[in-house]
């Protein structure tokens, strides 16, 4: 049996764009623009898991990024290499290498 088309569908705007803009890209890596945030705010919260009973700050989760990293480096994973993940959401999966 054929699906009925959805009625009352609210459009929502592309997520990417393309042409010429007058705002700025950060010039900065996702690890810089991490790391300069949690030495802004080091003790607001920055992650918040409720299924898991998990709150982290910035300082928090630079730290977990920085230990996910090391243990990617011990894999041999280096600058430049490309690595792709597939988890659930869960905050050990994104702190687990």
């Amino acid at each position: 049996m054929p699906l009925e088309p959805r009625r009352n569908v609210t459009r929502m705007a592309p997520s990417i764009s393309a042409g010429p803009t007058d705002t700025p890209l950060l010039l900065q890596t996702i690890g810089e623009n991490l790391r300069a945030t949690a030495r802004r705010f080091p003790e607001r919260e920055a992650l918040v898991v409720c299924h898991q009973g998990v709150r982290q700050t910035w300082a928090d989760l630079d730290a977990t990024v920085d230990a996910a990293a090391k243990a990617l480096m011990g894999l041999g994973i280096e600058k430049g290499d490309r690595v792709g993940m597939w988890s659930p959401a869960s905050i050990s999966a994104r702190s687990s290498a």
